[in-house]
């Protein structure tokens, strides 16, 4: 069609169709369409979720771990340096990980209140909401003086220790445990040695795993 030959009505008739139709071109997506859409995405996000949920999940408690290991070998080694007894305690204060630093007399003695150093939340820049981590800890089989404290002397040792052997339980020595809430996943910090060296572990199993 050569619109230059045309009438002016003519030219507008063309031009009111050729709207029309690109209108109806450029309509976007019909009704059914949208919902095809949004239950396909509910679909997706309702199988996805889970894992996600459990990928955070670790990683949460891969850097409570982490934090736990580096709290531990920062106070033995203030304990070396500073030629001084280091007493640290790990708990759970109002459903949040914590732990807290004394200053322990020559014998591994020391008063949670007079010498108490420092104590300190776990957050991890503010990921960690309350509820989300437990941490627990245990002690040469409960027979330490105090089950949920290890003590380091001046030369980094771990004072009143347990002997472990090698074939020992998961429950021999002292270990810091990082889990969800129901336990489903675990991380640990091991002191293994009378000399106070230090493993992570993974899991429950019974020797290599954690308490």
């Amino acid at each position: 069609m050569n619109i230059y030959s045309q009438t002016p009505n003519q030219l507008k008739r063309y031009l009111l169709q050729h709207s029309r139709k690109n209108h109806q071109t450029d309509g976007g997506f019909s009704l059914i369409e949208v919902m095809v859409v949004v239950v396909m995405v509910g679909i997706l996000s309702a199988i996805a979720a889970p894992a996600w949920n459990g990928f955070v999940s670790r990683q949460r408690i891969r850097a409570v771990n982490g934090q736990v290991l580096q709290v531990l070998q920062t106070a033995q080694s203030e304990a070396k340096r500073n030629k001084v007894n280091r007493a640290i305690q790990f708990l759970n204060n109002g459903n949040m990980p914590m732990y807290k630093i004394y200053e322990a007399d020559d014998n591994g003695n020391f008063d949670p209140v007079d010498d108490l150093i420092s104590e300190t939340v776990i957050k991890i820049d503010g990921q960690i909401q309350p509820g989300q981590i437990k941490i627990t800890t245990q002690a040469n089989n409960g027979t330490a003086r105090l089950q949920d404290a290890i003590i380091f002397d001046y030369l980094g040792a771990v004072i009143d220790p347990e002997e472990i052997p090698d074939n020992g339980q998961n429950t021999d020595g002292f270990t810091v445990t990082v889990s969800t809430p129901d336990g489903g996943l675990k991380r640990c910090v091991k002191v293994v040695t009378l000399l106070g060296a230090m493993i992570t572990s993974e899991g429950d199993d019974n020797t290599m795993g954690c308490p």
